[in-house]
């Protein structure tokens, strides 16, 4: 079998999947972005937008391969909005875990931060989990505490303080540090603004505690 028959068997193979419903309702997850006016379909949270994407088949050798759900794919579909989102966020609700910054790292590491790294099992698309509060929820019952403050690394994780880890003028310095980070360590495509968001326990909800 040639290279081109690969590519046009490879090529077929994504064409079914994005025709086919059975597979899209099984694929389709919300993700998070700064803000954009590309014609997609969108939610504005906070201070970013929620999309949809349907991730396609891809083996080890390829790089990840998805689709961004828009007005006119929906409508292929033939598929209600609402319901759309639904399936997403059934999809994205439990994919999540959280881990101690220094268990990311294939050798010791001593760590004293209190910093928690949130992402998702496959480790893309992580940020969604600001759209889960049960997620901060069980962080905080964990350990016992009232409010945890979240820093948004990329598109694809967050990290979290517990309360007793950030004083309030190491809370006005932490947006700038995650602008830092940013502008030398992430690719502009997955970067989120520099904001940090509390939770709060007794609230249940998650809001900006300080931004640059």
């Amino acid at each position: 079998m040639t290279n081109f028959d690969n590519f046009e068997m490879r090529k077929q193979q994504l064409e079914d999947c994005i025709c086919d419903w059975n597979y899209i309702k099984n694929h389709v997850f919300l993700c998070v972005q700064k803000q954009n006016t590309g014609d997609i379909l969108k939610k504005h949270y906070l201070n970013f937008e929620v999309c949809m994407k349907v991730l396609l088949p891809s083996d080890e050798r390829e790089a990840r391969i998805s689709l961004t759900v828009t007005e006119s794919f929906r409508k292929s579909m033939g598929v209600m909005e609402a319901k759309l989102w639904k399936i997403a966020e059934l999809n994205t609700k439990y994919r999540f875990r959280t881990r101690k910054l220094s268990e990311m790292f294939p050798f010791p590491f001593d760590d004293e931060s209190g910093l928690y790294v949130v992402t998702t099992e496959t480790g893309w698309d992580g940020a969604t989990a600001l759209l889960f509060n049960e997620v901060f929820r069980q962080f905080c019952l964990e350990h016992e505490i009232l409010e945890c403050y979240i820093l948004p690394s990329s598109t694809h994780e967050v990290l979290v303080l517990g309360e007793n880890d950030v004083s309030e003028e190491q809370l006005q310095t932490l947006p700038q540090m995650v602008r830092d980070i940013n502008a030398s360590c992430v690719d502009e495509e997955i970067q989120m603004d520099p904001v940090v968001y509390r939770y709060n326990l007794m609230e249940d909800r998650i809001v900006i505690a300080a931004e640059v």
